[in-house]
């Protein structure tokens, strides 16, 4: 079978079923991982096998957390924020988003899964398992949409709609318009863009779990920053070249929500920040001619409808 060359600690050739030709990954002084393969498809199983050498752990862990089963792992501290996500039905909408993807995408999923399950069935995982006497699932794509949606669940709506639920059961309706972030008490609909709604009102008794849920979840300040980027002409700079920068306010930790990759194959070679459980670059990255990055936009993409909990627990 085609094999993958890993430089890291040692030069080792590995024999790994599910690539159509060689691939080869180096880390460089910075322990940046560079990998070059000769087609898409094996691109993304070894960013896969790559992030799931890496960060594992920390892939397992946002996928428990957002399918609400973090409790397992961290015991009773964990159970008011799987509750919240339970409620949030955050397995079935992500396995819609997944179905909703295009065919493109849904196919680097699938690669990427393979190279994560292939680091998986060697058996070598990292200490925290051991020490829970546990070993790491499977990875399914549909995973990737939830990695993706646990580390964003703050950079849209819920947050806010929460905080303003609570705040009317102690100022009552007629202040709302005074707080931040409220403008007149309807809704615009990201999907349908036509659409709109009255605001969800709800005593503060009502949010209380779910808003302790969310505070356990994440630090404190988690919603205490904002995003911004900015750009700079290349005719403006010493280096004849373009600037862009951005600043996504993410929250500290321990290892970070991003990790950089440079990915190299047939049709494209992109270096930039990747999220550990989600393949290539989708928030700052760039080639030999266009960088891209990402600014939060505050969208309105969190709605609530009571219908939906029904059968949730």
């Amino acid at each position: 079978m085609p094999s993958t060359n890993e430089e890291a600690d040692n030069d080792k050739t590995l024999e790994l079923p599910g690539i159509s030709a060689p691939i080869t990954i180096t880390y460089d002084i910075w322990g940046v991982p560079h990998v070059n393969a000769a087609s898409e498809d094996d691109l993304f199983f070894a960013n896969g096998f790559v992030h799931a050498r890496d960060r594992l752990w920390q892939m397992d862990a946002a996928r428990r957390k957002a399918l609400g089963r973090f409790a397992e792992w961290a015991g009773p501290s964990a159970v008011e924020s799987d509750a919240l996500m339970r409620r949030l039905a955050i397995e079935s909408v992500s396995r819609k988003d997944y179905e909703a993807l295009s065919p493109e995408t849904q196919r680097m999923c699938r690669s990427y899964s393979n190279g994560v399950n292939a680091f998986i069935q060697g058996g070598q995982y990292p200490i925290e398992y051991g020490l829970l006497e546990q070993a790491p699932e499977p990875w399914e794509p549909w995973h990737c949409v939830v990695v993706m949606r646990q580390r964003g669940l703050l950079m849209g709506s819920i947050w806010f709609k929460l905080w303003r639920a609570a705040a009317f059961g102690s100022i009552g309706a007629g202040k709302l318009g005074l707080l931040r972030y409220e403008d007149g008490g309807r809704e615009r609909f990201v999907v349908p863009q036509e659409r709109m709604d009255a605001r969800w009102t709800a005593a503060l008794e009502d949010l209380a779990p779910a808003i302790e849920g969310l505070t356990r979840l994440f630090p404190e300040d988690a919603t205490g920053g904002g995003s911004n980027n900015w750009a700079v002409n290349a005719a403006l700079t010493t280096t004849g070249q373009p600037i862009l920068a951005g600043d996504p306010h993410r929250t500290y930790d321990i290892p970070s929500m991003y990790t950089q990759i440079h990915l190299t194959c047939d049709t494209f070679d992109v270096l930039g920040l990747s999220v550990p459980g989600v393949p290539a670059t989708p928030h700052f990255g760039h080639n030999d001619r266009v960088a891209w990055g990402v600014t939060h936009a505050f969208a309105d993409i969190h709605d609530l409808y009571v219908e939906d909990f029904k059968d949730q627990p």
